[in-house]
């Protein structure tokens, strides 16, 4: 080093600071908060607070994820999250209908908090808990 000499106190206070720092960062880059217009999807679920609270759990599950802007281009009739945001509500709840019957066709279920979801269901729920 420079000649500077640490006690342990000392050490063991940067290196907590350190740790700290890495794991602020970390959980940062994951944040669960989002801006990002979700258009038609807030308006198709009638009890829009428990789909809320299904998706705090559904973020947790690897298959769902927890990135809003790659979940709404998943949800999305066109592939984007832009396409997410202009659909209308009508077309939304057609498109995520047929979503979620191929998910079940295709063994695409995840458990959430002990319920057998359709990947598009768990989806939806944890980009609107994202975007709350």
């Amino acid at each position: 080093m420079n000649g500077r000499h640490y006690d342990r106190r000392a050490f063991l206070a940067l290196g907590c600071a350190a740790l700290g720092a890495a794991a602020f960062a970390a959980c940062g880059r994951g944040s669960s908060r989002s801006d990002l217009p979700v258009g038609a999807l807030r308006t198709i679920y009638a009890d829009r607070e428990r789909v809320e609270a299904v998706g705090k759990r559904a973020v947790g599950v690897d298959e769902v994820g927890s990135r809003a802007p790659a979940l709404a281009a998943q949800l999305s009739p066109t592939g984007s999250a832009a396409g997410l945001a202009a659909a209308t509500a009508p077309a939304l709840r057609a498109h995520l209908r047929r979503a979620v019957d191929d998910d079940f066709a295709r063994g695409r279920v995840v458990d959430v908090a002990g319920w057998q979801l359709a990947l598009t269901e768990a989806r939806a729920a944890a980009l609107l808990h994202l975007t709350r």
